[in-house]
């Protein structure tokens, strides 16, 4: 539809998720970064920090496609997504967490007529400014640390030099937004995912500019 992504759809779980490790040599590196970002997302959302204490200490490795450690932590991101979808398949409350980073993602794909910038690099940009955004609940030392793993990872971080209010005025006709007030899924203090915060334009272009200054 002409206003935004994943207006309609259908629902239907698969019989079983299939992947070849190998096929992953054939990948450039920007799928590279689509994947590894939504690996990123999965492992800031998972609960126990298991995954993210995996990929943390196995960062060198996950962009090699022969590595045991990237088998395990793509198994792992699998097992998430699969449970947080299973539990919630109509996204009635839990499986909003999945939308971590992609109220701004959405709105960077939208801007940009969805031929720049594929799906995970705007995801990846999109999980900095629910970092930074998350910094009312959140530990400046853990968003801190986030971002420098995000950095290990070699994701996009920056802003691609594009506006701010621009990116609020489509995101105003996002999915996720109440009456046109954009709502963000951030990271509270135990680094827990909360759904359906409404942000200002205020605290978006806060944001944003900070993202500019920080990572271009």
């Amino acid at each position: 539809v002409d206003r935004g992504k994943n207006m309609v759809g259908a629902f239907y779980q698969p019989a079983f998720v299939y992947f070849n490790l190998h096929t992953l040599h054939t990948l450039p590196e920007r799928e590279w970064d689509c994947g590894l970002a939504e690996m990123c997302k999965h492992a800031l959302l998972e609960s126990t920090g298991s995954i993210y204490k995996f990929m943390r200490m196995h960062v060198s490795d996950l962009r090699n496609a022969g590595a045991p450690a990237l088998r395990q932590a793509v198994l792992d991101s699998a097992a998430f997504k699969a449970s947080v979808v299973a539990r919630d398949e109509r996204e009635s409350g839990l499986r909003a967490i999945l939308n971590l980073g992609h109220t701004t993602a959405h709105a960077i794909e939208s801007i940009t007529g969805y031929r720049r910038f594929s799906h995970g690099e705007a995801v990846a940009r999109g999980l900095v400014t629910a970092l930074i955004l998350s910094r009312d609940i959140l530990d400046y030392s853990r968003t801190d640390e986030m971002l420098a793993f995000m950095r290990e990872l070699r994701l996009p971080m920056d802003t691609a030099e594009l506006s701010g209010e621009s990116l609020w005025d489509h995101m105003q006709y996002d999915k996720k937004a109440v009456q046109g007030v954009p709502e963000f899924v951030l990271l509270d203090q135990s680094a827990t995912a909360v759904y359906g915060r409404k942000v200002t334009r205020e605290q978006f272009l806060n944001a944003w500019q900070e993202q500019r200054d920080r990572c271009g």
